[in-house]
């Protein structure tokens, strides 16, 4: 399972906000671009976030952390 995740380095809404699940890492990286182009477009000047494609381990119980596996940027 692929989790999108919007990360805000700002003051008004700082931290991690889980956009939408995927079951696999190409649907992800697709959406990904998507939203990030939307964002480029509406918020030139902003790059006081980041979007992210994480690994989620369908075991993993819901209130253990979600890891970050590998870089991706």
């Amino acid at each position: 399972m692929w989790i999108l995740m919007l990360v805000l380095g700002g003051v008004v809404l700082p931290g991690v906000h889980i956009l939408n699940v995927y079951s696999t890492e190409q649907e992800c990286k697709e959406m990904r671009q998507v939203v990030e182009d939307g964002m480029k477009a509406a918020y030139p000047e902003d790059r006081g976030y980041v979007l992210k494609c994480v690994e989620q381990d369908v075991q993993q119980k819901k209130s253990e952390p979600i890891e970050e596996k590998g870089a991706d940027t």
